[in-house]
């Protein structure tokens, strides 16, 4: 936000940006969900960054989360540093907020969505103007740090701090005027009640014969304890250590020869130094080899063959997680239907009132389904869509969106009865792509097009999007998708 208000007042209506990802002072880069202000003077990042400092002499007011070339820190709270005088600065560091749920499902006060973390952290500050040996003294009430930084590396906690310069000195304290506040104020949320916490995602599907990474974020872990995963192999329990890359995150990796075709199942334990254990995904406390251990519950990866098809769109599993775009929800209409196979379901979409130009459509997001089938891209050509409609020749259209918001589109023709098409990922052309969920009020647009003409790399894509409704016609249309998949 404090980025987004300065764009506000920086940035003229109408501006033309010529790169919209980098204009001006400011950059947003999406990849990186970062968002960046760096002017000489002011330089604020909302996730680590490497961009270059264009002068660090000029600095006066830093505010970032991670790192950069200036500020070195592990901890998932925001920090911000302003300059008071020559060699004096302001530090304010908030407490760790780590996302352990998603935070666009269903709201409840009784779900803990985001975890406030009060922690002793490293910190590395860079500052010519400070030095390398700078005094750190807490400002903030019940705060009594007092120390000094060697290397510019000091350990910080929640709180608000005043950097001195070496042999500078000073007589500012918690209740001096700065600005429009008192230097010691401070205001963070208080640390969340809860236990060891693991929060993972394991991977839809693997290459055989291929080792992949495990990730894991995990909370509430101690100094000595430790978190490892627990996987059968060859009718054999098996245990891999994770490996802290940095604060709450741990990874592994698994080895190539124990990922083979099939059904890839594993745990992730947490240890406990005083000898407790917690099974992951259950969250259940207990030896997970006890003779009367009731744990079943497993994080599960599906194997693939060489070769074999990669699903980006299976209507039972990822049509509720779409964005369905229906201009007319009062008449049109999505349904979940199934033929001989009742486990296995369709996903039915209906203009049941049709008017000329009003589409019916969605997009559903898929680069979560390709990460661990990285190897094996280049080698998928085709996209291939089981579809019907129930009318004859009915025309739909599909695409892939990649990360730079290039849409690359093909149009097809749907039958009555179910067909597999297929289409040549090299037919694929550049086109423009719904905007959802819809922008509101109605008069923003509905499409967007690429202004940069860029090739079509499959490695780049993230999401699929199917409309239909195309032409004058008077009778109500439907169209039923099983599944997407690339071959």
């Amino acid at each position: 936000m404090l980025i987004a208000s300065n764009v506000f007042h920086q940035t003229s209506r109408l501006d033309s940006l010529n790169n919209g990802n980098s204009f001006g002072p400011f950059k947003i880069d999406y990849k990186s969900s970062l968002s960046e202000m760096n002017n000489g003077e002011e330089f604020y990042y909302s996730n680590t960054t490497t961009s270059e400092i264009t002068n660090a002499k000029k600095l006066k007011h830093i505010a970032g989360v991670g790192s950069s070339k200036i500020v070195q820190y592990q901890g998932r709270g925001a920090y911000f540093i302003d300059q008071i005088a020559a060699g004096l600065w302001r530090l304010e560091v908030m407490p760790d907020a780590v996302q352990i749920r998603d935070p666009f499902e269903k709201a409840s006060p009784k779900k803990e969505v985001t975890r406030i973390i009060w922690a002793s952290l490293p910190m590395d500050i860079d500052l010519p103007d400070l030095g390398s040996d700078f005094k750190v003294k807490a400002l903030n009430t019940g705060n009594n740090f007092d120390s000094k930084a060697a290397q510019h590396h000091f350990l910080v906690s929640p709180g608000v701090y005043l950097l001195v310069k070496k042999n500078l000195k000073s007589s500012l304290n918690g209740q001096s005027i700065y600005q429009n506040i008192t230097l010691g104020e401070f205001v963070a949320p208080k640390a969340s009640d809860g236990d060891v916490f693991v929060k993972h995602q394991p991977l839809s599907t693997v290459s055989e014969d291929i080792a992949f990474q495990i990730k894991a974020e995990i909370l509430g872990l101690g100094l000595k304890d430790s978190a490892f995963v627990q996987l059968n192999a060859g009718n054999r329990w098996k245990t891999i250590a994770l490996q802290k890359t940095q604060e709450y995150e741990y990874s592994t990796s698994i080895p190539a020869e124990l990922v083979k075709n099939g059904l890839f199942k594993y745990q992730i334990i947490v240890h406990k130094v005083n000898g407790d254990d917690v099974t992951f995904p259950a969250n259940v406390k207990g030896n997970p080899n006890a003779w009367d251990n009731v744990e079943t519950q497993s994080y599960q990866t599906n194997v693939a063959a060489k070769d074999a098809r990669l699903e980006i769109f299976n209507a039972g599993i990822d049509g509720k997680n779409s964005n369905i775009y229906s201009p007319d929800w009062g008449n049109n209409k999505v349904d979940y239907v199934s033929e001989e196979n009742p486990s296995v379901l369709q996903m039915k979409l209906s203009i049941n009132v049709p008017k000329n130009g009003r589409l019916m459509g969605f997009q559903s997001f898929f680069a979560n389904k390709m990460a661990g089938r990285t190897s094996e891209l280049s080698n998928m050509k085709t996209l291939v869509i089981k579809i019907k409609a129930n009318t004859a020749n009915t025309k739909v259209k599909i695409g892939l969106i990649d990360a730079e918001a290039h849409f690359f589109s093909s149009e097809m023709m749907a039958n009555q009865e179910f067909q597999w098409i297929e289409i040549p990922l090299n037919q694929l052309k550049t086109d423009q792509q719904l905007l959802l969920p819809r922008p509101y009020p109605g008069f923003l647009p509905l499409y967007y097009q690429s202004s940069n003409q860029s090739a079509f790399h499959l490695k780049n894509a993230e999401k699929l999007e199917v409309t239909f409704g195309y032409g004058s016609n008077t009778e109500p249309t439907n169209i039923v998708i099983e599944s997407i998949y690339l071959k």
